[in-house]
């Protein structure tokens, strides 16, 4: 068995290999003592954490149930497992197990903050902004809070005093880079692009030289380019939306074949293909030209 002053020797070992990406030792060290000790709760812990930093979420997930049957309210292990939930994408799973960690710790700015990161990446922007704000009132300086808040703001387009404001953030926070650029991947996978064009130009603007937001910023800017709306359907939906517009097109200048005009008809032929040359010869020209 480990004793207390085994424990507390092998936990801040165990936390300095993890920081530092050594895992293979972190590992080591900590199987040896949970052989030693295999339901020490402190141990648990920290092997779940150890899966977590190795992406083995599954395996996190189960070790940190296994403590919560023992444990039930140790927060440190509740909170990993938001952390692990999220990861897996059990967003759900997640907002229940904040909503406890609320209910036990109202006082608490970090769950505040772990909440309004959840509602930000399932794009709840509303609720994301007053958890933040909730954060900050009850502390002021807190960065994520500040960084999500701000994120918000921009993304909402609430006024302009968030531009700058964000990558200033960045620089001295640039922990909360992965959030703004996981925002960022989701609001460009929800085909949002105005909002997402005004948070990569934030992003530029905290890391100039970074190649991904400006090959970022230059997609977006042909998607949101004005002469690009007669588009707006194949943008939007891809290859559905293409699929829909060939199934109406024909159907449309075969009934237009039956009551217009011979004339008419032929007008309405050039038209579609027109439309059809524009939508695969302009946006590749437009990509040149903005460059």
């Amino acid at each position: 068995m480990t004793d207390c002053g085994e424990t507390k020797e092998v936990t801040p070992q165990v936390l300095f290999l993890i920081e530092r990406k050594r895992y293979a030792q972190a590992a080591g060290v900590l199987g040896a003592a949970l052989s030693r000790a295999p339901d020490d709760s402190s141990l648990l812990y920290l092997s779940a954490l150890l899966d977590h930093h190795q992406d083995r979420e599954e395996e996190a997930e189960k070790t940190l149930r296994q403590l919560l049957m023992s444990s039930p309210r140790d927060p440190d292990a509740r909170t990993l497992l938001v952390s692990v939930l999220m990861a897996r994408r059990q967003y759900g799973e997640a907002e229940q197990e904040l909503i406890g960690l609320l209910r036990d710790f109202p006082e608490e700015a970090d769950f505040y903050v772990a909440y309004a990161r959840l509602m930000l990446i399932t794009l709840h922007l509303e609720k994301a902004e007053r958890l933040a704000r909730e954060a900050l009132r009850l502390e002021p300086e807190n960065p994520q809070a500040l960084s999500l808040a701000t994120i918000c703001d921009l993304v909402r387009c609430e006024g302009r005093q968030a531009e700058g404001k964000l990558a200033e953030l960045m620089r001295h926070h640039p922990e909360s880079l992965d959030t703004a650029w996981t925002l960022l991947n989701l609001l460009e996978e929800r085909k949002q692009y105005g909002e997402a064009l005004r948070l990569a130009r934030e992003l530029l603007r905290s890391d100039p030289a970074n190649p991904q937001y400006v090959a970022m910023i230059r997609e977006l800017r042909v998607l949101t380019h004005p002469t690009m709306w007669p588009l707006a359907p194949l943008i939007r939906w891809g290859w559905h939306g293409s699929a829909a517009l060939w199934i109406l097109g024909v159907v449309g200048l075969k009934l237009a074949d039956r009551v217009l005009p011979e004339g008419a008809v032929l007008v309405l032929v050039t038209l579609w293909l027109g439309y059809i040359a524009y939508s695969w010869l302009y946006p590749p020209l437009l990509r040149r030209l903005l460059r």
